[in-house]
């Protein structure tokens, strides 16, 4: 790697990997992609935009959006135009923001559409929308040094200015340099990221070791385990770059799915002997394990917090190796990290090549190196305190072992001194607690209870798990040291801890936690202590979060209606990382019964699995083959039918999406008979779940039914998106999709209403709408038949219309009344 500056890396990847796939993103129904000219081109486009907009060189610009590729070319746009980027986590509050804004003097703010925020003098643009409409990319390159800023990471905080990180580019490609000489991330790899990069360590990866190499990166567009093992199976990542407790979530669920399955002493097996055979094997035998996460993952690379050896070991088992490493924002952010060979499992490695650490006489880590900053922005006191002697001061403890490894103690201001003068490390009592099956996670405290000194455990329980606190110390304790036992303990309220972005727990409002359950005023009707749910929601409703209330009706009190819980459900998925079943929440569920679905925090599995049989190429070819020796002819003969509007389809590019009416049971093989051969070889049928797939009388014919008709499973009711979103990866590979907008049959020959559904996918799935009219097909099958009959001779009309083309932002109800208005034409 050449580049000297963050500017020089973009544009000598945008050279040299022009063409090569950088960043596929699925926001929703359909995936955007970007190569590294397009990253490249659009951040030129963004360099212009800033210009425009009166930035300057050196200017700050806000950028509080989710992970896309318009984050990464508005990010690179910046680096272009020499101003500097401040990324902000998505979750943040309109009011931090504020105070980032004014504390910076920013000039302008990027964000996500979902997001809303007015500050006199900073105009905020919608960064998707403002860089995909934007067509002019001159301006007048900055040409950065590399002791110029290139963005400041500011660290958590909720109340006041938390720290902000000034990092120069030289920093940061000084980190990216020492990790490619580690060979942990190489050529040809693809990876995951899941992190916001609003992170350093999601950054190191995902944005500039990705660029310097010329990587595909997938962006996770949601923190749901459900999304992401998606968005894996469709991809085939080999690196997932991940914080140990979506490790341990992974892991959690890997046993709860064995257990359910039978298969529990199987992979316990597994992990016991894993360790002991080679990778190959392991690997093979953990195969269908594997294939939930693409099949072809070959590392994971862990860090943002400690993570705990058992968790780690598990993966190992899987022949999926654990590399762990340690940083910090300060240090850009990588100190140290395992290599490939000779890895511990329970260390965080040797540091960095161009890096050095050694220990204060209390074990505080410090660090030297060119990746670490200068100090704190506009902090001078602070930066003395941290900076000193050309020394960063951690705040974290740790130890070297014989071989140069750096172990992780635990944060310096959490460590626990008994009243014996001993010490504590919380994270060895937490590793035991979450071993227990009963536990999820942990906090270990060291805290005044009664004027005396205790070390106090709060526990998180497994969703739907009894959780009996105090006999999980009694089990617990044996096992630590006499010190280290724990005295109390409380079990935690909310549907999980406070946490960082990298989540970490959030240790000073789990004591904050503790201090307000044992005041005098909170001993009865204490409130659940994270209000996630309820700032959700009032995001939904556009409402202030102290005005939900739990008995809130969501239709009712909160005006939401069948498109608002979509959409409620959607900002769940995005930041709770909770997938809920669309059919559990109707107009009367209240937001208690929101919170208590989300406690639980199920990781539910499709009612129906979408095979990729159906499309592979033997399938098809047999598919071709029925149609061509049987089908067609009998439908020629059965049917007899007309078709008209042919010339709608002429120089029609795919994939299309076929909206007919529906009539008869045989509507899907008559509108597919009619279809032009380019596209009836590439289309799939939406065919409803409960219909075909569940009902006695169809259910076992539905896998020869997939075969010659290529359908899959379509929810009416409860998991509607996840029908959407396989919807829209059949598009992104090439298929066309026949869905029927009316929902059922029609009965009487009387087109129905059309459902909200039919708009939102006509407008989100991003390709044309072509509007098919069926007439005389119930005069060949009833629609009134409950099981396989045998076609009655008719004569049956399919109508092509015109295709419809509607643009982003469209409103679903006028979507759905154009498509209503256009299928009534057509069966006139």
């Amino acid at each position: 790697m050449e580049a000297k500056t963050l500017a020089e890396l973009v544009t000598e990847a945008g050279s040299r990997y022009a063409g090569q796939p950088a960043y596929i993103w699925r926001p929703g129904l359909r995936a955007v992609r970007f190569t590294y000219g397009d990253v490249y081109q659009t951040a030129r486009r963004a360099a212009a935009l800033l210009e425009q907009h009166g930035v300057r060189p050196g200017d700050r610009v806000l950028l509080w959006a989710v992970n896309s590729p318009y984050w990464v070319s508005a990010f690179f746009g910046c680096q272009l135009h020499g101003a500097v980027a401040v990324p902000l986590m998505v979750q943040n509050t309109p009011d931090f923001v504020s105070r980032i804004a004014e504390f910076t003097e920013a000039r302008l703010i990027l964000k996500s559409p979902a997001r809303h925020i007015a500050l006199a003098g900073i105009p905020a643009l919608d960064v998707e929308s403002a860089l995909a409409a934007a067509a002019d990319d001159e301006f007048t390159p900055a040409n950065p040094d590399p002791e110029d800023i290139a963005q400041i990471l500011f660290t958590s905080g909720t109340t006041g200015v938390p720290k902000g990180v000034p990092l120069k580019h030289r920093n940061i490609l000084a980190n990216v340099r020492d990790i490619l000489t580690l060979d942990l991330i190489t050529p040809g790899d693809h990876l995951m990221s899941i992190l916001p990069l609003a992170h350093a360590f999601e950054q190191v990866a995902s944005l500039f070791t990705a660029m310097a190499l010329g990587l595909t990166v997938t962006q996770a567009a949601s923190l749901s385990g459900l999304r992401i093992r998606n968005n894996m199976i469709e991809d085939h990542p080999t690196i997932l770059v991940a914080v140990p407790e979506f490790l341990k979530l992974a892991v959690q669920q890997i046993e709860a799915k064995a257990e359910k399955a039978g298969r529990k002493e199987k992979l316990q097996t597994l992990f016991r002997l894993g360790p002991k055979l080679p990778a190959f094997v392991r690997r093979r035998l953990a195969r269908p394990v594997l294939s939930r996460f693409g099949g072809r993952l070959r590392r994971v690379i862990s860090g943002g917090s400690a993570l705990d050896p058992a968790v780690g070991e598990k993966w190992e088992a899987l022949g999926v190796p654990v590399i762990q490493g340690y940083g910090a924002t300060e240090c850009s952010p990588v100190v140290s990290a395992n290599r490939p060979r000779g890895r511990k499992v329970a260390s965080v490695g040797p540091p960095l090549p161009s890096v050095q650490v050694k220990l204060a006489p209390d074990g505080e880590i410090l660090v030297k190196g060119p990746n670490v900053a200068d100090g704190y922005y506009r902090r001078p006191d602070e930066t003395a305190e941290r900076f000193r002697d050309g020394w960063y001061h951690t705040d974290d403890l740790g130890a070297f072992d014989g071989d140069g490894h750096l172990r992780i103690k635990g944060r310096k201001k959490f460590l626990i001194v008994t009243p014996a003068g001993e010490n504590v490390y919380p994270e060895d009592v937490e590793n035991e607690l979450n071993r227990e099956p009963e536990v999820r996670d942990s906090a270990v405290l060291g805290r005044q209870s009664d004027a005396r000194f205790e070390i106090h455990a709060v526990l998180l329980p497994k969703p739907g798990a009894a959780l009996d606190a105090r006999a999980v110390v009694e089990r617990v304790n044996p096992r630590l040291q006499p010190h280290q036992r724990v005295q109390g303990v409380s079990v935690w309220e909310g549907e999980d801890f406070p946490r960082t972005a990298t989540r970490k727990v959030k240790k000073n409002e789990v004591l904050a936690w503790l201090a307000a359950r044992e005041a005098p005023e909170a001993a009865a009707g204490l409130p659940v202590p994270v209000g996630a749910v309820e700032r959700v929601v009032a995001r939904a409703v556009g409402r202030p979060a102290d005005q939900i209330r739990p008995e809130m009706r969501l239709e009712g009190d909160l005006k939401l209606d069948s498109l608002g819980r979509v959409t409620l459900v959607g900002l769940i998925e995005e930041e709770l990382g909770v997938v809920l079943d669309e059919g559990q929440i109707g107009p009367q569920t209240t937001v208690a019964d929101i919170k208590d679905l989300v406690g639980r925090r199920e990781q539910k599995e499709e009612r129906y699995e979408f095979r990729e049989w159906p499309l592979s190429t033997p399938a098809r070819a047999v598919r071709a083959l029925g149609w061509s020796l049987f089908f067609r002819p009998y439908l020629r003969w059965v049917a007899r039918p007309e078709v008209v509007g042919c010339e709608h389809l002429e120089g029609l590019q795919g994939p299309v999406l076929f909206l007919p009416n529906h009539r008869s049971p045989i509507d899907g093989g008559v509108a597919l008979h009619a279809l032009p051969r380019r596209f009836r070889r590439n289309t799939a049928i939406a065919a409803a779940t409960d219909v075909l797939y569940e009902h006695p009388a169809t259910a076992r014919w539905a896998g020869v039914v997939e075969l010659l008709f290529n359908t899959y499973p379509f929810d009416r009711v409860g998991q509607v998106k996840s029908s959407l979103q396989y919807t829209g990866r059949l598009m992104d590979r090439g298929f066309s999709v026949m869905l029927f907008p009316e929902g059922q049959m029609e009965q009487e020959g009387h087109l129905l209403e059309v459902r909200g559904g039919a708009g939102i996918i006509a407008v989100e799935i991003g390709a044309p709408v072509v509007p098919v009219g069926l007439t005389g097909t119930d005069l060949v099958v009833s629609p009134k038949t409950d099981r396989i009959v045998l076609p009655r001779r008719g004569r049956v009309r399919v109508a092509f219309g015109e295709p419809l083309r509607f643009a982003s932002g469209t409103d679903y109800e006028a979507a759905g009344a154009a498509i209503q208005e256009a299928l009534r034409r057509l069966v006139a």
